[in-house]
């Protein structure tokens, strides 16, 4: 196996895939406020933020599949035949699951979403029908994306996704063209229904080319055999849905708690930063699956460090550059000339300069252990949702968003302690990586907020000004970390 050449192909394939994803989730956002206004934006994300539900039905089977998959298919096409089979009528059973829990959404919307209009309420109960429909389609999309992987062939849900964006970006904007709309149920339909059609034919042309779906045995579930792979897919569970329900909680608690308008303004906000994250974390997460082979050529401190090194690298810079320019994202983005949006994502941003404990998590995983995960997982989406919850109601999102900071820094702060101690790590060594980073960001951080209160600049002066002080903490930055690029072109 040629370790280095599938890490750059993966990287490569994730990178479309994020540009396309970037597109998507990001660019779509001004047309929709401009063409229904942000309160209409706002009930989309309300529904969004119960794709939760997809991620709570996988329960860790598609990890399953994907680690299983190989294992069956070499015991002979019988045994991978009810493998294939088991999952997949699992997988549907769930989806039936989820389909009828978001039908069921509508019948008590009054008493959960107490904040919103009646006409509103009209909208959302009818956008949770189109996403109901959209549950069943989407967790067969995951099914096919796991067995693609599970035969190490990551870069077909790259392309399905890829192919099938780009027929939705068209169709979006032919339907943004032709003004006819009133409010986000067409986008709606766009997204939980259309989209996940189109990936679906892609994906059984693309898993038929690997695996001739004619030449699998039909049969039904298959008890005996979930239940062999049940103490892993047990782990992964727990580990899965509690990291999603803290990725995905507290927008649903803003969604019940909040206004369509406060809704909107966070979503943006995590927007951009789950953006910032998948593009660092582009660069470790092909190391995943090649994380056995690596250590067979280099040790596992030299491996962690080095990744640390490229992530804190990346995530810094990034951060720096969102926050600097974060009256323009939000000019951009929502269009406003007042100042809360800007705020709220400079706040919100904070959380990516916190020490990350994505590296050594990765490797964590790849001996098979979850633990550890479990229980911070636990304790980070029981205080985040408990305590954004209760700071909501007495200082508004701004609260909101400082408990979500301040939490998250906290536990990642032990967890990166933790794994340092389980791993025999230097815990000083880690923090002073960041520390080198964390003297650019303040120093030009500091420095830029001086120059942009002694001189008035124009528009274009400004932007001239950021793109200046970006680069300069990209060549500060990589003449600190002299070796980043040589981790990055050669390991």
């Amino acid at each position: 196996m040629d370790i280095k050449k599938n890490i750059r192909r993966s990287v490569f394939f994730q990178i479309l895939n994020l540009v396309v994803l970037g597109i998507t989730g990001i660019v779509f956002i001004p047309f929709l406020i401009s063409s229904m206004g942000k309160d209409q934006y706002g009930l989309f994300e309300i529904i969004f933020s119960f794709n939760l539900i997809n991620v709570l039905l996988d329960i860790g089977i598609g990890t399953t599949i994907t680690n299983f998959s190989l294992k069956y298919f070499n015991s002979g096409i019988g045994k991978f035949s009810k493998f294939y089979w088991s999952y997949f009528w699992l997988k549907v059973f769930l989806s039936l699951v989820g389909f009828l829990f978001c039908l069921s959404i509508p019948f008590f919307s009054n008493k959960l979403f107490v904040n919103l209009q009646p006409n509103e309420i009209l909208i959302l109960n009818t956008g949770f029908v189109i996403f109901a429909f959209g549950v069943l389609i989407q967790n067969i999309n995951a099914f096919f994306d796991n067995i693609q992987q599970g035969f190490v062939r990551f870069e077909l849900p790259a392309y399905s996704n890829v192919a099938s964006k780009l027929i939705y970006i068209l169709l979006f904007f032919l339907w943004i063209n032709s003004g006819v709309y009133e409010n986000i149920l067409g986008y709606c339909m766009l997204t939980f229904i259309i989209y996940p059609l189109l990936r679906l034919v892609i994906q059984i042309f693309q898993t038929n080319s690997i695996l001739p779906l004619r030449d699998l045995k039909f049969c039904w579930m298959d008890l005996d055999l979930l239940k062999s792979d049940f103490s892993f897919l047990k782990g992964i569970s727990l580990i899965t849905i509690l990291g999603q329900s803290y990725n995905f909680g507290p927008q649903i608690i803003l969604s019940v708690i909040g206004t369509p308008a406060l809704i909107a303004d966070f979503s943006i906000a995590k927007k951009v930063i789950d953006f910032i994250r998948k593009i660092s974390d582009m660069f470790i997460r092909p190391f995943l699956p090649a994380t056995s082979e690596l250590l067979k050529i280099m040790s596992l401190e030299n491996l962690v460090f080095k990744g640390v090194k490229i992530h804190s690298f990346l995530i810094l810079l990034l951060t720096f550059c969102v926050i600097i320019n974060n009256k323009l994202i939000g000019a951009i983005l929502v269009d406003e000339e007042n100042l809360k949006f800007s705020f709220y994502l400079t706040l919100y941003t904070l959380i990516l300069v916190i020490p990350s404990f994505a590296v050594p998590l990765m490797v964590y995983y790849n001996q098979g252990r979850y633990k550890m995960s479990i229980l911070f997982n636990l304790a980070n989406t029981i205080f985040s949702l408990l305590f954004s919850f209760v700071s909501f109601n007495f200082f508004g999102l701004t609260g909101f968003i400082i408990v979500l900071v301040l939490v998250y820094g906290l536990l990642s702060l032990f967890q990166v302690y933790s794994y340092s101690k389980f791993f025999k790590l230097s815990f000083k060594k880690y923090i002073l990586i960041y520390f080198k980073n964390y003297l650019v960001f303040s120093f030009l951080w500091a420095l830029y907020y001086l120059q942009s209160s002694l001189l008035e600049l124009s528009d274009i002066g400004s932007i001239i000004t950021n793109i200046i002080f970006c680069i300069s903490y990209l060549v500060i930055s990589l003449l600190i970390n002299s070796d980043i690029i040589k981790i990055i072109l050669r390991k």
